[in-house]
């Protein structure tokens, strides 16, 4: 339970499960097993935690997982993308919607 109260600061697990739909839900999240690091949108908790990464494969992570699962931290600034240059700002005054979401990134 370790990775889902390093991310909402709660300890019991109906807790938790409230506390990630409330600040996560449709967000991007950082996930980091073994060696591998890659990002996935946060979806929801029905048994298990519910994420998609960006090939549409469905990833499902028990509340009791040793896998890590963080916030991304990208640097603020102008980024290349196929379709396009992207410009990423932050805006701190969406702080209930934690990761990188439509809520808080323009």
């Amino acid at each position: 339970m370790k990775t889902w109260q390093d991310l909402t600061d709660m300890l019991g697990a109906g807790d938790i499960e409230s506390e990630m739909s409330k600040k996560y839900k449709g967000t991007l999240l950082k996930i980091k097993h073994k060696e591998k690091t890659f990002h996935a949108y946060y979806l929801g908790y029905d048994g298990n935690f519910k994420f998609k990464d960006f090939n549409g494969v469905d990833i499902n992570l028990s509340i009791n997982t040793d896998i890590q699962v963080t916030i991304p931290a990208p640097q603020k600034g102008l980024y290349n993308t196929p379709s396009g240059v992207v410009h990423l700002q932050r805006s701190p005054y969406r702080q209930y919607k934690r990761g990188l979401c439509a809520d808080n990134c323009n």
